[in-house]
């Protein structure tokens, strides 16, 4: 009996999902584990009726729900007067930070601000100013990370030099604890540039994972509309670099449109995957992302939400997907069907007491 109930609990497996699991407009998604684990939220570019960023919820990042918004109408940032961009939300400093990139009332620039909450879906305030701003340059794509080996938190964000036709920057800075704030000594470190061809003056939506010994910087190359945009990786030894980027031919990055299928004209069913989160279950790595479908790039439903598994080559400690996922694959593999790993102390305190009676019964 106690052999059946061990049996019983623990990694969920067999089941299955096809892309998208959103099958919506869910463009630039930034996915966090909850820090309950209890699920996940993600949150993602648009307005809709004069709503801010869309906030879902899941137990399995494959079926979503509807939280509402970050910002509802009519409680939007008092500096911000539109174009709500690539938002990220991430737990910090014990609170829920949304980071988000708005246009400017103040000098009509792309500028990066953060709104707070005590709960994953809400009410969101906003801290009542940018964090971030660039008087000649917009700046973008914002993203937060905590460096797991001393615990220093750091905020990435990109320079949209592309706007004005230069190669777009990525940056990063060192931030204080309560994510909002720079100390004045902070140095601001240049970690990548749209050097590559096949970038087309892009890199963009950054985010930065440490896999030992690396930290791996993931971003987006090219333009968002185009058939070619796709998602490279970067890595090296320190969070603030340098990054070497996984110089590769365009069809063995990291994750791209099945260009085989697409350039003999047949429908290759996505198109233009990136900009996405990596997200880590058990000792796998998932990335939630968004692409067109084929033959509706700028057209509706927009940009789906897609998910993959990442795969690790052993010989060169890159990371890999190829083209987004067609077929039926296999789900994620989660700890109990709630994802609360406090049940299983519960459980397991449950199993003892059981063993302890059926001791004593037999006794």
């Amino acid at each position: 009996m106690l052999i059946c109930l061990l049996l019983g609990f623990g990694i969920a497996k067999g089941a299955s999902y096809t892309n998208p699991v959103v099958d919506a407009d869910h463009p630039d998604p930034g996915v966090l584990a909850l820090p309950d684990n209890s699920g996940y939220v993600v949150v993602s570019t648009g307005v809709k009726n004069g709503n801010a960023y869309p906030i879902m919820t899941s137990t399995d990042l494959i079926n979503w729900e509807k939280a509402g918004y970050v910002f509802p109408s009519g409680s939007w940032p008092v500096w911000a007067t539109g174009y709500m961009w690539a938002p990220e939300i991430h737990y910090v400093n014990g609170m829920f930070h949304v980071y988000f990139s708005a246009k400017s009332n103040i000098n009509q620039r792309f500028s990066i601000g953060v709104a707070q909450s005590s709960s994953h879906t809400g009410p969101f305030v906003d801290v009542g100013a940018p964090i971030i701003e660039n008087e000649e340059l917009g700046v973008i794509d914002v993203h937060w990370f905590m460096d797991p080996i001393d615990g220093k938190p750091y905020v990435v964000w990109k320079t949209d030099d592309n706007a004005v036709g230069q190669a777009a920057r990525i940056f990063i800075r060192q931030v204080q604890e309560d994510g909002i704030t720079f100390s004045e000594d902070a140095p601001i470190n240049h970690i990548l540039s749209a050097d590559l061809q096949l970038e087309q003056n892009v890199v963009e939506g950054p985010w930065i994972i440490f896999k030992d010994p690396f930290y791996y910087l993931f971003y987006s190359g090219n333009g968002y509309l185009s058939p070619h945009y796709y998602t490279g990786v970067a890595r090296g030894f320190s969070v603030t670099g340098p990054y070497e980027k996984q110089e590769v031919g365009e069809k063995d990055v990291f994750l791209h449109t099945d260009l085989n299928i697409f350039n003999s004209g047949e429908n290759s069913t996505f198109v233009g995957p990136g900009h996405g989160s990596v997200v880590s279950v058990g000792e796998d790595w998932w990335f939630v992302y968004h692409s067109w479908r084929w033959d509706q790039v700028g057209e509706s439903p927009g940009r789906v939400l897609l998910l993959d598994k990442i795969v690790w080559d052993d010989t060169t400690n890159w990371p890999h997907i190829g083209t987004p996922s067609i077929q039926s694959s296999q789900a994620p593999e989660l700890l109990a069907s709630d994802q609360d790993k406090s049940s299983v102390a519960n459980l397991w305190a449950k199993v003892l007491r059981l063993y302890d009676m059926v001791t004593i019964h037999v006794a």
